[in-house]
């Protein structure tokens, strides 16, 4: 199949010419992301607010879009439902309360909704403290993944690859984040905070397959300069970057489409995520090297 995506030995990226237009894009779009994270924010999911956490177990019959849409028809506000433990638990999260009685009020709108089959183990109330330790704990998760990426490139590699590569993937982090802020139908939640290590993961990937072809072209010195050096190792690898690319892009875009209202709230942003990965890889990590002057003696 891949030979259907390979590029021509004469197939001409001039990806190094237009490194200052490029540049552009990257900084246009992470002064959108950024102003809409500093301007609207991002809409935090149950994970992060709080609120309402029941611990319920149900008939071994019961069907979770069916349960899923009675407690929709309760009107009991954002919700969350999950498998628990085993089968015939789940886990129900509703949006941050007021106050205990509110969260009563909620109680007895779903077991009058979801009927007596259901057996209520487990209610209480998470307060948004629990909330921003979830806040706390990611944003050190993603923060110490781009520093062992960036130790790792940088032993691998030079210093100026280190840099190029987490620049790149702040930019993708940054640009799922804005995202969140613009279109707040999506729940910043702990799948989103997924969304964004399997971005940063997927796109340092096929950003290490880049920066081993300029290590090999280095060595072999096919290359007349540090601008031909990028363009034709971007050249020699895009088959294989966009061949990866279009499979996983494909299998989400099915996830979205057929997986229901669900499924596609966790695909979505992974689509969104890979792809501006992918863009990332291949048009800004190694056009960036051309502004650091990196060496183009043999690489360790």
């Amino acid at each position: 199949m891949s030979r259907f995506f390979k590029i021509k030995p004469d197939f001409a990226m001039h990806v190094a010419q237009h490194k200052g237009l490029l540049l552009g894009v990257m900084i246009a779009s992470l002064m959108i992301s950024l102003g809409a994270l500093f301007f609207r924010g991002v809409n935090y999911g149950i994970d992060f607010k709080g609120g309402l956490s029941i611990e319920a177990q149900i008939p071994d019959n019961t069907d979770y879009n069916d349960l899923r849409t009675k407690i929709k028809s309760a009107e009991v506000g954002d919700f969350s439902l999950q498998e628990f433990g085993n089968k015939n638990t789940v886990l129900i999260k509703v949006e941050s309360l007021s106050d205990d009685q509110a969260g009563a009020k909620i109680v007895n709108k779903l077991k009058t909704t979801l009927g007596n089959d259901i057996i209520y183990r487990n209610i209480e109330n998470v307060g948004p403290k629990v909330g921003d330790g979830l806040k706390h704990d990611s944003m050190l998760a993603v923060i110490f993944a781009l520093l062992a990426i960036l130790l790792y490139i940088w032993v691998r590699f030079d210093w100026q690859f280190g840099l190029c590569g987490v620049i790149a993937l702040v930019h993708d982090c940054v640009a799922l984040l804005g995202f969140f802020a613009i279109f707040h139908s999506f729940d910043f939640n702990m799948a989103a905070v997924v969304a964004i290590l399997m971005t940063a993961g997927y796109s340092i990937n096929d950003t290490v397959v880049i920066f081993d072809r300029i290590n090999e072209n280095i060595k072999t010195g096919k290359y007349t300069s540090r601008e031909n050096l990028i363009d034709l190792s971007i050249t020699e690898t895009l088959s294989r970057t966009l061949l990866t690319s279009f499979t996983t892009i494909l299998a989400l875009i099915c996830l979205c489409v057929f997986g229901g209202d669900v499924i596609f709230d966790y695909s979505f942003p992974m689509l969104i995520g890979i792809s501006v990965g992918t863009f990332s890889s291949i048009f800004i990590s190694a056009p960036l090297l051309l502004y650091t002057n990196f060496s183009i003696q043999e690489q360790k």
